[in-house]
């Protein structure tokens, strides 16, 4: 089939990185890369573009940038297996993309870097990023004041960008994977942040209040961690069996330890916030007006699994009644359990740890863990690792 290559590894990275497999007529053929009509990288390379520059300009540095991205982009081969950064200088006032490029996934820094020169994405404002038929290119240090879409591409990413596309999705991913980290969707521009259409994305430490939803799963994937834009409708929607998952909780990280005495015969809430313990939050659901205690915060409803553990101080207690459970209530209510898990005989390491399966969670509700125990005196409480979550909330639906 004259024209079709296909990239084999037999015997090293790309047959050695200078030849190629070439199926012509239905004949394989190994050629040099030199003979491939420049469709492929021969060297890691900087171009720039800015609206003040030349398309007669070769693009190789800051003082010779080309002016369109149309000229720019017809000088990225197809193939890349090279780091390729595209420097933007100033802001460019049309659509910018990545069409049909690919970069090789064999080393990390083999991609198709797109970057604002002086890394300040209000420096650099663009009318819109596409990606379509891409593979491993970043967008980093951009605002995009239209669209910014990805479409059937892979390991597409959005780094420091600002997303200002009024009254639409600040990002949207169709059919393709990737991920948006340390971005700003700004207040009240965009109607949706993240929209992952059939796709999978990680979205980490991203800020700002879009009018509808922070992030949209239609029948897609989105794994979150740290900072989420928020919604004014809602936080999150899941529509179409898509699903955005992610945890919260609080985690002992003093090394000081922490015990707390619990009596003989009494449901008591755990109070992992006792002095001189310091405690770990990964999404905002913990407050210091209300200790020991994860809240749900407002447009955060949905089904949660919550686990817990801790540990009980000192020898095992033989022949002994211990509960652990997980509160899950009304702000003010006395007992709404969602949990329990009794160990009624010995436990060698005095570890207990409980979860629960789905649970829906409103906002406002608080989740606490509640322990008993039936030794006849009061025991101690202490965590059961340091680096484990004494109290936490996983997202499923």
């Amino acid at each position: 089939m004259a024209g079709k290559i296909s990239l084999m590894d037999p015997a090293g990275p790309l047959l050695g990185a200078e030849l190629f497999e070439v199926v012509q007529g239905g004949v394989n053929k190994r050629v040099a890369s030199s003979d491939l009509g420049g469709g492929f990288s021969t060297a890691t390379k900087t171009l720039y573009v800015s609206a003040a520059g030349d398309d007669e300009n070769d693009g190789l540095t800051s003082a010779t940038p080309f002016a369109t991205w149309a000229k720019l982009h017809s000088a990225l081969p197809d193939v890349i297996r090279h780091a390729y950064v595209i420097r933007v200088v100033g802001n460019l006032p049309e659509a910018i993309y990545i069409e049909g490029k690919r970069a090789v996934y064999g080393r990390d820094d083999w991609r198709i870097t797109v970057i604002g020169d002086s890394e300040n994405a209000a420096n650099h404002q663009v009318s819109a990023i596409y990606a379509s038929g891409a593979d491993h290119v970043s967008f980093n240090y951009l605002q995009p004041n239209g669209e910014a879409k990805v479409q059937q591409s892979n390991g597409v990413r959005f780094h420091f960008c600002q997303f200002r596309n009024a009254g639409a999705q600040g990002v949207r991913y169709n059919y393709s994977t990737g991920a948006v980290q340390n971005c700003d969707f700004g207040a009240s521009v965009n109607e949706d942040g993240i929209f992952a259409f059939n796709s999978m994305v990680w979205s980490d430490n991203n800020t700002g209040a879009c009018t509808r939803y922070g992030l949209l799963a239609h029948g897609g994937y989105i794994g979150k961690y740290r900072a989420q834009p928020t919604g004014g409708v809602e936080n999150n929607l899941q529509s179409q069996g898509g699903s955005i998952v992610g945890s919260h909780g609080a985690r002992i990280t003093s090394a000081a330890g922490w015990t707390q005495s619990i009596p003989d015969n009494t449901f008591t809430d755990v109070d992992f916030l006792s002095t001189g313990v310091a405690v770990f939050d990964e999404d905002g659901w913990w407050s210091s007006a209300a200790p020991s205690k994860l809240i749900v915060p407002a447009n955060a409803g949905g089904l949660y699994v919550l686990s817990g553990g801790c540990r009980w101080a000192g020898s095992p207690t033989t022949g002994r009644e211990r509960y652990l459970s997980i509160r899950a209530g009304n702000a003010g209510a006395t007992v709404e359990v969602a949990s329990d898990q009794l160990y009624p005989a010995v436990n060698e390491t005095n570890v207990m740890t409980v979860s629960t399966g789905p649970v829906r969670l409103s906002p406002g509700q608080e989740i606490m863990l509640r322990v008993r125990q039936k030794t006849g005196a009061a025991l101690n409480l202490t965590y059961a690792d340091q680096s484990a979550p004494v109290l936490s909330a996983h997202r499923v639906g």
